[in-house]
Protein backbone atom coordinates (compact mmCIF):
# COMPACT_ATOMS: atom_id res chain seq x y z
CA UNK A 1 0.00 0.00 0.00
CA UNK A 2 1.60 3.39 -0.90
CA UNK A 3 1.72 5.95 1.39
CA UNK A 4 -0.41 9.09 0.50
CA UNK A 5 2.37 12.42 -0.26
CA UNK A 6 2.07 15.31 1.67
CA UNK A 7 1.98 18.79 0.18
CA UNK A 8 5.17 20.80 1.43
CA UNK A 9 4.79 24.56 2.79
CA UNK A 10 5.37 26.18 -0.75
CA UNK A 11 2.74 23.90 -2.51
CA UNK A 12 -0.35 24.81 0.03
CA UNK A 13 0.59 28.33 -0.72
CA UNK A 14 0.30 28.02 -4.52
CA UNK A 15 -2.65 25.81 -4.37
CA UNK A 16 -4.41 28.52 -1.75
CA UNK A 17 -3.54 31.37 -4.38
CA UNK A 18 -5.12 29.26 -7.53
CA UNK A 19 -8.39 28.62 -5.17
CA UNK A 20 -8.28 32.17 -4.86
CA UNK A 21 -7.54 33.24 -7.97
CA UNK A 22 -10.87 30.71 -9.22
CA UNK A 23 -13.27 32.21 -6.81
CA UNK A 24 -12.35 35.97 -7.96
CA UNK A 25 -12.88 34.86 -11.27
CA UNK A 26 -16.14 33.18 -10.38
CA UNK A 27 -17.26 36.36 -8.79
CA UNK A 28 -16.67 38.95 -10.89
CA UNK A 29 -17.66 36.33 -14.01
CA UNK A 30 -21.07 36.08 -12.32
CA UNK A 31 -21.39 40.04 -11.73
CA UNK A 32 -20.72 40.56 -15.28
CA UNK A 33 -23.16 38.48 -15.93
CA UNK A 34 -26.00 40.21 -13.38
CA UNK A 35 -24.81 43.65 -15.38
CA UNK A 36 -25.35 42.31 -18.57
CA UNK A 37 -28.86 40.37 -17.85
CA UNK A 38 -29.91 44.11 -15.95
CA UNK A 39 -28.70 45.73 -18.78
CA UNK A 40 -30.36 43.97 -21.19
CA UNK A 41 -33.95 43.96 -19.05
CA UNK A 42 -33.42 48.41 -19.09
CA UNK A 43 -33.09 48.41 -22.89
CA UNK A 44 -36.20 45.88 -23.67
CA UNK A 45 -38.02 48.26 -21.14
CA UNK A 46 -36.98 51.05 -23.03
CA UNK A 47 -37.74 49.56 -26.53
CA UNK A 48 -41.37 48.55 -25.55
CA UNK A 49 -42.26 52.08 -24.20
CA UNK A 50 -41.01 53.62 -27.37
CA UNK A 51 -43.05 51.14 -29.37
CA UNK A 52 -46.22 51.48 -27.59
CA UNK A 53 -45.70 55.29 -27.85
CA UNK A 54 -45.58 55.21 -31.47
CA UNK A 55 -47.43 52.46 -32.28
CA UNK A 56 -50.29 53.45 -30.07
CA UNK A 57 -51.64 56.12 -33.18
CA UNK A 58 -51.51 53.56 -35.63
CA UNK A 59 -53.53 51.23 -34.08
CA UNK A 60 -56.10 53.81 -32.96
CA UNK A 61 -56.09 55.17 -36.73
CA UNK A 62 -56.22 51.24 -37.87
CA UNK A 63 -59.61 50.75 -35.73
CA UNK A 64 -60.93 54.38 -36.88
CA UNK A 65 -64.63 53.18 -38.55
CA UNK A 66 -65.92 54.31 -41.90
CA UNK A 67 -68.01 56.45 -39.52
CA UNK A 68 -64.92 58.05 -37.45
CA UNK A 69 -63.30 58.94 -40.54
CA UNK A 70 -66.39 60.75 -41.71
CA UNK A 71 -66.58 62.43 -38.04
CA UNK A 72 -62.71 63.12 -38.85
CA UNK A 73 -63.72 64.81 -41.71
CA UNK A 74 -66.44 66.95 -40.01
CA UNK A 75 -64.11 67.99 -37.31
CA UNK A 76 -61.56 68.91 -39.79
CA UNK A 77 -64.23 70.88 -41.54
CA UNK A 78 -65.45 72.87 -38.64
CA UNK A 79 -61.99 73.16 -37.10
CA UNK A 80 -60.82 74.64 -40.39
CA UNK A 81 -64.14 77.21 -40.68
CA UNK A 82 -63.16 77.97 -36.81
CA UNK A 83 -59.92 78.77 -37.87
CA UNK A 84 -60.97 80.53 -40.67
CA UNK A 85 -63.32 82.74 -38.44
CA UNK A 86 -60.54 83.18 -35.35
CA UNK A 87 -57.88 84.66 -38.13
CA UNK A 88 -61.22 86.85 -39.59
CA UNK A 89 -61.36 88.22 -36.20
CA UNK A 90 -57.99 88.53 -35.42
CA UNK A 91 -57.44 90.46 -38.70
CA UNK A 92 -60.11 92.93 -37.81
CA UNK A 93 -59.07 93.21 -33.74
CA UNK A 94 -55.30 93.95 -35.67
CA UNK A 95 -56.74 96.47 -38.18
CA UNK A 96 -59.02 98.05 -35.08
CA UNK A 97 -56.00 98.16 -32.68
CA UNK A 98 -53.94 99.73 -35.30
CA UNK A 99 -56.74 102.18 -36.28
CA UNK A 100 -56.71 102.93 -32.10
CA UNK A 101 -53.10 103.29 -32.62
CA UNK A 102 -53.16 105.46 -35.00
CA UNK A 103 -56.23 107.94 -33.81
CA UNK A 104 -54.24 107.73 -30.16
CA UNK A 105 -50.80 108.82 -31.95
CA UNK A 106 -52.68 111.69 -33.54
CA UNK A 107 -54.41 112.42 -29.92
CA UNK A 108 -51.23 112.88 -28.51
CA UNK A 109 -49.94 114.69 -31.42
CA UNK A 110 -52.29 117.40 -31.04
CA UNK A 111 -52.05 117.50 -27.01
CA UNK A 112 -48.48 117.76 -27.69
CA UNK A 113 -48.76 120.50 -30.04
CA UNK A 114 -51.53 121.98 -28.11
CA UNK A 115 -49.19 121.81 -25.07
CA UNK A 116 -46.25 123.33 -27.13
CA UNK A 117 -48.52 126.45 -28.09
CA UNK A 118 -49.34 127.18 -24.36
CA UNK A 119 -45.93 126.86 -23.42
CA UNK A 120 -44.67 129.69 -26.10
CA UNK A 121 -47.41 131.61 -25.13
CA UNK A 122 -46.58 131.41 -21.24
CA UNK A 123 -43.03 132.00 -22.29
CA UNK A 124 -44.05 134.78 -24.26
CA UNK A 125 -46.32 135.93 -21.44
CA UNK A 126 -44.07 135.46 -19.10
CA UNK A 127 -41.03 137.25 -21.17
CA UNK A 128 -43.75 140.22 -21.54
CA UNK A 129 -44.31 140.35 -17.64
CA UNK A 130 -39.95 139.93 -17.42
CA UNK A 131 -39.70 143.20 -19.18
CA UNK A 132 -41.03 145.54 -17.15
CA UNK A 133 -38.83 144.37 -14.85
CA UNK A 134 -38.51 146.25 -11.15
CA UNK A 135 -38.92 150.12 -11.16
CA UNK A 136 -36.16 151.55 -9.34
CA UNK A 137 -36.71 154.34 -7.54
CA UNK A 138 -34.12 157.40 -7.45
CA UNK A 139 -32.99 157.80 -3.85
CA UNK A 140 -32.71 160.87 -1.28
CA UNK A 141 -31.04 160.63 1.73
CA UNK A 142 -31.35 162.61 4.80
CA UNK A 143 -28.49 165.54 4.97
CA UNK A 144 -26.96 167.15 8.03
CA UNK A 145 -28.78 169.72 9.90
CA UNK A 146 -25.54 170.62 11.44
CA UNK A 147 -21.72 170.14 10.92
CA UNK A 148 -18.99 169.16 12.96
CA UNK A 149 -16.20 171.60 11.98
CA UNK A 150 -16.04 174.85 9.94
CA UNK A 151 -13.21 172.83 7.54
CA UNK A 152 -14.76 172.52 4.32
CA UNK A 153 -14.12 169.86 1.73
CA UNK A 154 -15.42 169.87 -1.35
CA UNK A 155 -16.88 166.93 -2.97
CA UNK A 156 -17.64 166.50 -6.49
CA UNK A 157 -18.79 170.77 -6.12
CA UNK A 158 -20.63 170.20 -3.67
CA UNK A 159 -19.56 171.86 0.19
CA UNK A 160 -18.95 169.32 2.76
CA UNK A 161 -17.68 169.80 6.17
CA UNK A 162 -14.27 167.73 7.90
CA UNK A 163 -16.09 165.04 10.82
CA UNK A 164 -19.46 164.86 9.25
CA UNK A 165 -21.17 161.88 7.57
CA UNK A 166 -21.97 162.33 3.54
CA UNK A 167 -24.28 160.49 1.22
CA UNK A 168 -23.32 159.69 -2.28
CA UNK A 169 -26.13 158.01 -4.92
CA UNK A 170 -25.23 156.79 -8.30
CA UNK A 171 -28.26 157.87 -10.49
CA UNK A 172 -28.95 155.72 -14.00
CA UNK A 173 -30.95 156.65 -16.60
CA UNK A 174 -31.22 154.03 -19.76
CA UNK A 175 -33.09 153.43 -22.87
CA UNK A 176 -34.13 149.72 -22.06
CA UNK A 177 -34.76 147.61 -19.17
CA UNK A 178 -31.62 145.59 -18.02
CA UNK A 179 -30.81 142.33 -17.03
CA UNK A 180 -27.36 143.00 -15.18
CA UNK A 181 -24.90 145.89 -14.65
CA UNK A 182 -21.28 145.80 -13.52
CA UNK A 183 -19.21 148.94 -12.70
CA UNK A 184 -17.00 150.73 -10.50
CA UNK A 185 -16.24 153.92 -8.09
CA UNK A 186 -13.53 155.96 -7.58
CA UNK A 187 -12.29 158.39 -4.80
CA UNK A 188 -9.82 159.41 -2.54
CA UNK A 189 -9.68 157.87 -0.15
CA UNK A 190 -6.86 160.16 1.82
CA UNK A 191 -9.80 162.69 2.57
CA UNK A 192 -12.56 160.43 2.31
CA UNK A 193 -13.53 157.45 4.14
CA UNK A 194 -16.01 154.51 3.30
CA UNK A 195 -18.64 153.44 5.64
CA UNK A 196 -21.37 151.77 4.27
CA UNK A 197 -23.63 151.28 1.14
CA UNK A 198 -26.90 149.75 0.20
CA UNK A 199 -28.78 149.48 -3.13
CA UNK A 200 -32.58 149.06 -4.37
CA UNK A 201 -31.60 147.48 -7.24
CA UNK A 202 -30.12 144.33 -6.34
CA UNK A 203 -26.22 145.72 -6.25
CA UNK A 204 -23.66 143.59 -4.62
CA UNK A 205 -21.20 146.34 -3.59
CA UNK A 206 -17.65 146.25 -2.47
CA UNK A 207 -14.85 148.66 -1.11
CA UNK A 208 -11.20 148.44 -1.30
CA UNK A 209 -8.62 150.51 -1.60
CA UNK A 210 -10.69 154.11 -2.77
CA UNK A 211 -12.59 151.85 -5.43
CA UNK A 212 -16.30 150.94 -4.91
CA UNK A 213 -17.43 147.40 -6.82
CA UNK A 214 -20.67 146.70 -7.68
CA UNK A 215 -22.34 144.82 -10.14
CA UNK A 216 -26.13 142.39 -10.44
CA UNK A 217 -27.86 140.27 -12.33
CA UNK A 218 -32.11 140.19 -12.31
CA UNK A 219 -33.33 137.64 -14.41
CA UNK A 220 -37.33 139.70 -13.95
CA UNK A 221 -35.22 142.66 -15.20
CA UNK A 222 -34.17 146.52 -13.22
CA UNK A 223 -35.92 149.12 -14.72
CA UNK A 224 -33.58 152.44 -15.04
CA UNK A 225 -35.87 153.89 -17.77
CA UNK A 226 -37.04 156.38 -15.57
CA UNK A 227 -34.18 156.97 -13.49
CA UNK A 228 -33.10 155.37 -10.73
CA UNK A 229 -30.49 155.03 -7.88
CA UNK A 230 -28.09 152.00 -8.65
CA UNK A 231 -26.48 152.37 -5.30
CA UNK A 232 -25.87 154.81 -2.20
CA UNK A 233 -22.54 154.65 -0.11
CA UNK A 234 -21.94 157.21 3.44
CA UNK A 235 -18.43 158.56 3.42
CA UNK A 236 -17.12 160.46 6.42
CA UNK A 237 -14.93 163.71 5.31
CA UNK A 238 -11.65 162.61 6.84
CA UNK A 239 -9.64 166.14 5.54
CA UNK A 240 -10.32 169.30 4.10
CA UNK A 241 -9.70 169.83 0.38
CA UNK A 242 -11.48 169.04 -2.73
CA UNK A 243 -12.09 165.37 -4.52
CA UNK A 244 -13.86 164.20 -7.64
CA UNK A 245 -15.90 160.98 -7.14
CA UNK A 246 -15.98 159.24 -10.98
CA UNK A 247 -17.83 156.34 -11.82
CA UNK A 248 -17.35 153.66 -14.73
CA UNK A 249 -20.22 151.07 -16.04
CA UNK A 250 -17.78 148.03 -17.03
CA UNK A 251 -21.35 145.80 -18.48
CA UNK A 252 -24.74 147.18 -18.85
CA UNK A 253 -27.21 144.44 -20.91
CA UNK A 254 -30.94 144.84 -21.74
CA UNK A 255 -33.40 141.60 -21.57
CA UNK A 256 -32.30 139.96 -24.67
CA UNK A 257 -28.46 139.84 -23.27
CA UNK A 258 -27.55 142.97 -25.56
CA UNK A 259 -25.24 145.37 -24.51
CA UNK A 260 -26.46 148.92 -23.72
CA UNK A 261 -24.45 152.17 -25.01
CA UNK A 262 -23.53 154.22 -21.76
CA UNK A 263 -23.22 157.32 -24.39
CA UNK A 264 -27.24 156.77 -24.61
CA UNK A 265 -27.74 156.33 -20.96
CA UNK A 266 -27.89 159.47 -17.68
CA UNK A 267 -25.30 158.73 -15.45
CA UNK A 268 -25.58 160.95 -12.40
CA UNK A 269 -23.49 161.42 -9.16
CA UNK A 270 -25.04 163.38 -6.19
CA UNK A 271 -23.36 164.07 -3.10
CA UNK A 272 -26.00 165.01 0.36
CA UNK A 273 -24.04 166.36 2.87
Amino acid sequence: MQKQRKFTGKEKAVLAVLIIAMIAVVTVGAVLIVNNVNEANRKATDTQNTTVEITLPETTENNTTADGAEKGEKKSKTKSKAKSKTSSASSQATASRSSAAADSSSAVKSSASKSSTKSKSSSTKSRSSASNGDKIPVRTPDTNSSHASSDVCTVNGVKCYVGDTITMTLNLKTPKVLVNYQGYTTFDDSKLKFVSSDSDAGALVNCKDGIIYYNASVLRGIDFTSSGTVYYAKFKVKKAGSVDISNTFQVLTDMDDNPVNEGKCQVGIEIFN
